[in-house]
């Protein structure tokens, strides 16, 4: 992980992640497409925990 900014956590694995693609000169219309990207991948493994916790239950 980054390192801490006094009074700040440190930043996590997708915010760096994150700030290598801004870095790369990311076009202002790819910003939404990528952020519904995130979203729906986020979603799905949210989705996939719940399954799991389901199917145990």
């Amino acid at each position: 992980m980054g390192k801490p900014i006094q009074g700040h956590a440190p930043l996590s694995n997708v915010q760096l992640e994150l700030l290598k693609l801004y870095g790369a000169g990311v076009k202002d219309e790819y910003l939404a497409e990528l952020k519904d990207m995130m979203a729906h991948f986020l979603f799905e493994k949210s989705r996939e925990q719940a399954d799991a916790v389901w199917d145990e239950k």
